[in-house]
């Protein structure tokens, strides 16, 4: 004869270990050190973006996600295509490059 008594002791096993979780939790709150982070502003080439309407628009103000790759970026990892240049880049990326044609991207939301 099977015992029908079993899922009833896991299910009251259960409540009893999820409550003493919470007991266990409740600790008291420490006050972290307070953090401030300065720094220098971005060159004011890198604040106004260059896109047809959008031009006299400051960077932290355009209703897009922009990002700016400098010549010093590009040196300092050896990029020597446009394949390379994008690749650390979220939204945009190679579409179809195979060796001796013409490099294409795609962006994402153009």
């Amino acid at each position: 004869m099977a015992n029908r008594s079993t899922p009833l002791v896991r299910t009251g096993l259960a409540v009893a270990l999820a409550g003493c979780g919470a007991a266990v939790a409740q600790t008291a709150s420490t006050a972290l050190p307070r953090v401030v982070v300065e720094t220098a502003a971005p060159p004011a080439e890198l604040r106004r973006l260059g896109i047809d309407s959008l031009s006299s628009a400051p960077l932290a103000e355009t209703p897009l996600s922009a990002g700016v790759i400098d010549a010093e970026q590009l040196r300092s990892r050896g990029v020597q295509s446009l394949s390379q240049a994008i690749r650390e880049e979220p939204s945009a990326g190679d579409a179809y490059n195979t060796i001796g044609y013409v490099e294409s991207l795609v962006v994402r939301g153009f």
